[in-house]
């Protein structure tokens, strides 16, 4: 059985209630496949720590990722109306995408058999957005289709 070691950080808003989803989806895959499990690990990093502790994430949260023998990073919404964006941006966000070279949202998608859903070809990936790597250092490039900094 191939067992996957997942980071999950609810982070804020909406996150927990999403966390949660995508956790019964993966448990539901585990049920019909049988060949597959997964460990998920919880961090509290979000905007209510920042609050209370001045940071997002401890100072050694990179390293916790790094060194906890994670396949992948379950990551919620961050943000809240009561703490600038900037502050989410440079405080947990920037910090896991440049030190774990995430640098981009990329969502292969493929269609299951028996689910008649347009379009019908296979091989379809979505990219919510990218962040152009050569930019990361001092702000974040959006672009939708293609980066002319790649």
């Amino acid at each position: 059985m191939k067992k996957f070691h997942i980071a999950c950080l609810p982070a804020d808003g909406i996150g927990p209630e999403v966390i949660t989803s995508s956790r019964q989806i993966l448990e539901k895959l585990t049920q019909l496949d049988g060949g597959i499990a997964f460990n998920f690990q919880y961090f509290d990093w979000s905007t209510t720590r920042y609050q209370e502790k001045g940071a997002l994430m401890p100072e050694d949260g990179l390293q916790q990722l790094e060194q906890g023998g994670f396949d992948g990073i379950l990551l919620g919404p961050v943000g809240s109306p009561h703490v600038p964006d900037h502050i989410t941006l440079w405080g947990l966000l920037l910090p896991i995408r440049q030190g774990l070279d995430q640098y981009i949202n990329l969502r292969p998608l493929r269609l299951l058999e028996g689910i008649d859903t347009p379009p019908s070809k296979s091989g379809i990936a979505l990219s919510r957005y990218g962040l152009c790597p050569r930019k990361l250092r001092r702000r974040v490039c959006r672009r939708w289709r293609t980066c002319p900094h790649s």
